[in-house]
Order: C-alpha cells, then structure tokens, then sequence
C-alpha cells in the first residue's frame, strides 16, 4: 500500500530538472575610499564662575552739615599787630622791614657857658628817624634831630643884643626789640653812635640884619649814645602799622670848641619820643 501511495506521488510530480549554472560577472573594482572628516574634538569648557558672595547690607551714613572753607591764611609775616578798633575783620600784619618816624627830644647841657644861649639846662630839638630790619628783632636806624636855643637881652640905646646856639645831632646804630602781645607791644634796647655839629652866634645888635658886630664859630663833638625803650603798634589798614615810642637813655659827646667863645660841654641824659609807620 505503501509503495502505490509513493508511485502516485512521483508519477503526478516529477523531479524538477537543475538549471544550468549561469556565467559569472566578474565582481566591480573596488573604487578608492573617501577621506573620513575629522573628528571635531569638543573645546574645553570653562571653569565654572563662582556665584558672588552675597551683598551685605550698608545702613547710609549720617547726613554731615558740611564745613564752609577756610581761606588760605597769608604768608607770615614777622611783626606788628592785628588791632581792629571798628571791627571791619582781621588784617594783615606788616612786613616790618623799613619804618619812619618824627620825634621830638631833649638832651642835657650842664654848662655854665650853655647859660648865654638859654636858662634850661637842656637842650630840645625835633627831627626824623629812619630804619630797616635785615633780619627778626634787629633794626638797623638813623636819624637827625634839629634845635635851635638863644636869648635876647637889652644893651642899652634902643638895641637887643643876642645870642643863640644851633646844632645838628645825626646818629646812627643799631636796635633790638622783643615782640610782645602779638607784636603789639615791643620793649627795646639801641645804641650808636652820636655826633654834633653846633654854631654859636653872637650880635650886639638884632635888629639890623646886616650889623658889623655879628660873630659865629662852628664845632663838631663826635659821641655816641645808649637808650632803652618801648613802642606800641597798632594795624588800622593792611600792611601798614601806625606806631608810637619813647625813650630815654644817655648820650656821652666831646665839647664843643667855639674858638674864641670857649668851650660848651653838652652831653648826658637824653629823651626821644615820636610817631611813625611802620611797613
């Protein structure tokens, strides 16, 4: 039975006959292969920045009025004193360096001969003072004062005679002061060097200005003096100082040699006082 089924089955299905082989394509050349891109290679990162530290919290200053300016002050200036007597603001004090002053003084003549030209025992006179300050506390000065002394008496017939004696007094010297006060105040001490020139007149008639019976004689007594002294100051416009001072002092002179006349001996105790500027 089996075997029929089997020739049934090969009878009704034959065995499919094999195909020839077909010929064989020869295989494409291998072509050239394409550069591979390169890699792009990531670029570092940057480092990581740090967060900031928190802000502290600033409470705002206190509110401060501010300051008004202060003028820049001058240059100091090395003496007088800042005296305002109408309250107009401060001054400048002055440079200090050249001063002029007028005086008036006196100085001794203990001489009975000095009693034909006056009944004084002293002599007055007037004049000017200048000086400079080279450096602080010391004024170089000199001055001049002027005088001129006589008397009149009666010699009969209607006619004065007279007598009169003229002298000029020139010095010169040094000063050295101490500012006190703000220089307001200034105690001093000087000395120099004093010389005289006097002329003794005589005329036996006064009224005529021509009388035959005029004589003079000139002389020169070379001395020197030493005085103490203080001097006020006060500043009543910028850089000017309006000043006032006294001394006393003695002067120690030679005589006065008047040829026929005789000798006058003048010299001893002497004032000065006066007012000045000081700038």
């Amino acid at each position: 039975m089996i075997a029929l089924i089997c020739t049934l089955a090969f009878a009704q299905d034959p065995l499919p006959t094999p195909a020839p082989p077909s010929p064989v394509e020869p295989a494409p050349a291998a072509t050239a292969a394409a550069p591979e891109p390169p890699v792009a290679v990531p670029e570092a990162l940057p480092a990581p920045v740090p967060a900031p530290p928190p802000v502290p919290e600033v409470s705002p200053p206190p509110v401060v009025a501010p300051t008004p300016a202060v003028p820049a002050s001058p240059p100091e200036l090395r003496a007088g004193f800042a005296f305002d007597p109408f309250h107009r603001g401060p001054r400048e004090r002055p440079a200090d360096v050249v001063e002029f002053s007028i005086e008036i003084g006196t100085l001794a003549a203990h001489d009975d001969q000095f009693e034909v030209f006056s009944y004084s025992p002293r002599i007055s006179s007037w004049g000017f003072r200048a000086g400079f300050r080279p450096i602080e506390r010391l004024v170089l000065f000199g001055e001049w004062q002027r005088d001129r002394t006589g008397l009149r008496v009666d010699a009969g017939e209607g006619t004065d005679a007279g007598s009169s004696l003229g002298t000029h007094q020139l010095a010169i010297g040094a000063r050295a002061d101490l500012p006190l006060m703000d220089g307001a105040v200034r105690p001093y001490v000087a000395v120099g060097v004093l010389g005289i020139f006097g002329t003794a007149r005589f005329d036996d008639d006064t009224s005529d200005p021509e009388s035959l019976g005029q004589v003079s004689w000139s002389a020169f007594a070379p001395g020197g003096l030493a005085v103490g002294g203080l001097e006020l100051r006060v500043v009543p416009v910028d850089r000017l100082a309006l000043s006032w001072h006294l001394e006393l002092g003695y002067a120690l002179v030679g005589d006065l040699d008047f040829e026929d006349y005789g000798v006058v001996d003048v010299g001893g105790m002497l004032m000065r006082t006066g007012f000045g500027i000081r700038l």
